[in-house]
Parts: C-alpha cells; sequence; structure tokens
C-alpha cells in the first residue's frame, strides 16, 4: 500500500512540475503574442505613414509633369 501511495505521489509531483512549466510557457507565448501585436501595429503606422507620403510625392510628380508639358508646348511655339 505504501508503495502505491509513494508511486502516485511521484507521478503527481511529476504532472504538478510539467503544469508548472506548461504554464510558463503559455505566458512566454503569450508575451510572444503582445510583442507581435505591437509590433504589428507599429508596421501598419509606418504603411500608412508612407502611403500619405507615396501619395503627396506623387501629386508633387504629377503636378512638375503638367508643368513639364506646358513648358514644352511653349518652347514648341517659339
Amino acid at each position: 500500500m505504501n508503495r502505491l501511495v509513494e508511486t502516485r505521489t511521484t507521478e503527481l509531483k511529476s504532472k504538478d512540475t510539467q503544469v508548472i512549466e506548461m504554464e510558463a510557457e503559455i505566458v512566454s507565448i503569450k508575451n510572444q503574442v503582445v510583442s507581435f501585436e505591437n509590433e504589428l501595429n507599429h508596421l501598419k503606422c509606418l504603411e500608412d505613414k508612407y502611403k500619405f507620403e507615396n501619395s503627396d510625392l506623387q501629386m508633387r510628380i504629377d503636378g512638375e509633369s503638367g508643368k513639364n508639358h506646358e513648358l514644352n508646348a511653349a518652347i514648341t511655339d517659339l
């Protein structure tokens, strides 16, 4: 009987240790998820910023192209 109790106690201690290790791993994974979500949000902000900058640059390029076209037409008329 004592032997059975000792065996079960050892098994339970082993399982308890495994549970503690798994809980620590879960916490670590949750922390990684939070970190990845923060990085994702940062990258989304950068994407929005660069889209706006690209749009602004494209408008400037279009404006300059229009001016170039007008200058070419004026030169041609000379």
